[in-house]
């Protein structure tokens, strides 16, 4: 739910939630907002990279640098638009995780040590992953850390 109306509105067909279930999201996520009391800390956790496919869809763009940084620049100011309406409220933006295998996520929750799988399979292969989103990830969280340093921000 955190993002602001581009995103509640956009016209795709490869989202999950139709325009109609993010519209009713974005609703709750701002009534919440408007009826917390000041001082209330507010922590904002999205897959930030989510909306970039249905972004280009709903454009008719292809993935480049150009547009994933127009992406980026539009997911900050949708995010901005509810951080400005609500000044008494503290703002806690997690960044972008990483993207990996489902079966490196499952491999590396299982414990194997009273298994007999531990004698034929290297669990610490596992442990060593890469981010498909190569340096989007970084990108976007690059752009987080600039907003956050921006003087409307209190620190946060």
């Amino acid at each position: 739910m955190a993002y602001g109306s581009y995103f509640a509105n956009l016209e795709s067909t490869v989202f999950d939630v139709h325009k109609d279930g993010r519209n009713k999201y974005f609703t709750a996520y701002k009534m919440k907002l408007d009826t917390l009391p000041d001082g209330n800390k507010v922590v904002l956790a999205n897959n930030w990279y989510v909306h970039y496919k249905p972004y280009l869809q709903a454009n008719s763009l292809k993935q480049n640098t150009e547009n994933f940084d127009n992406y980026v620049k539009i997911m900050i100011s949708d995010i901005d638009e509810e951080i400005k309406t609500h000044p008494n409220l503290e703002f806690y933006i997690v960044n972008q995780g990483i993207y990996t295998s489902k079966t490196k996520v499952i491999c590396s929750q299982v414990d194997l040590s009273e298994s007999f799988l531990s004698k034929i399979m290297d669990q610490e292969s596992c442990k060593v992953t890469q981010d498909f989103l190569g340096d989007k990830g970084q990108k976007i969280n690059d752009a987080f850390d600039e907003y956050a340093a921006l003087p409307h921000q209190m620190d946060h």
